[in-house]
């Protein structure tokens, strides 16, 4: 449930007026490129009336950011939930539900405040932050906890973690920025490339564990040795033999 302030924001009216259009004119020209008076002409408003709604234009921007916020407080993926159901469900499976996207209409909304956020990260340290929150730290929270859960059921072979967060969150980063550019991703080409990514997890196989097997081994195998190195023993073996015989 959002706050009163963030209803506001939502609801159809000249704030929403406001930020929608200045979403608009900050990802196109900067930030500073844009001045209060282009965002009223664009809204249809006198330029002295606007400060009716915002009190300046940093008030507008971090306004964007809690607009984002909440859109993606609504798509987060149930991570309690989806601890649970690493435990009997096949890994990758479960790493493919905690991926989220945002509905078609608000996508080009998202997509643009990334971009100023992005822009403005080196110069606003509030900017800063909200990027590495939604791009960085969200992501990686969610996959850290879900791989290290895994690890610790013994349900996938070892890895490392924080290696394969920073692919994760590299992937979320590079995809938001690029919707926002000629060559946008769609949500089916987002799929595609994260279900890539949960290729690297190798899920180890539940069946062989309870049996004492290693993954690899077939049953009547010397534990620990594998097809492979059985076949170049048993080589030398016939080589001596077939020496023996001559």
């Amino acid at each position: 449930m959002a706050d009163s302030r963030i209803e506001e924001y939502l609801q159809p009216g000249t704030k929403r007026r406001i930020l929608d259009a200045a979403a608009a004119a900050f990802a196109k020209k900067s930030f500073s490129g844009v001045s209060m008076r282009e965002i009223a002409k664009a809204v249809g408003v006198r330029p002295a009336s606007i400060y009716n709604h915002f009190a300046s234009k940093e008030a507008i921007l971090y306004a964007l950011y809690d607009v984002y916020d909440w859109h993606m407080s609504a798509v987060l993926p149930d991570v309690e939930q989806l601890l649970q159901e690493l435990e009997s469900e096949d890994p990758r499976t479960v790493l493919m539900k905690s991926t989220y996207y945002f509905d078609p209409s608000v996508q080009e909304f998202m997509d643009q405040t990334v971009v100023i956020a992005a822009n403005e990260a080196r110069n606003d340290k509030r900017s800063a932050d909200f990027i590495k929150k939604v791009l960085l730290d969200t992501t990686g929270d969610i996959t850290r906890r879900l791989l290290n859960r895994l690890l610790e059921l013994g349900r996938i072979e070892p890895l490392d973690v924080e290696a394969l967060v920073v692919v994760f969150t590299n992937y979320c980063f590079s995809a938001a920025l690029r919707n926002y550019s000629a060559y946008p991703i769609s949500i089916e080409e987002w799929i595609q490339g994260y279900e890539l990514l949960t290729r690297m997890i190798k899920p180890l196989d539940r069946a062989a564990d309870e049996s004492g097997e290693t993954p690899g081994e077939t049953p009547g195998e010397t534990p620990g040795k594998t097809r492979e190195a059985l076949a170049d023993e048993s080589g030398e073996h016939n080589e001596e033999h077939a020496d023996g015989a001559t």
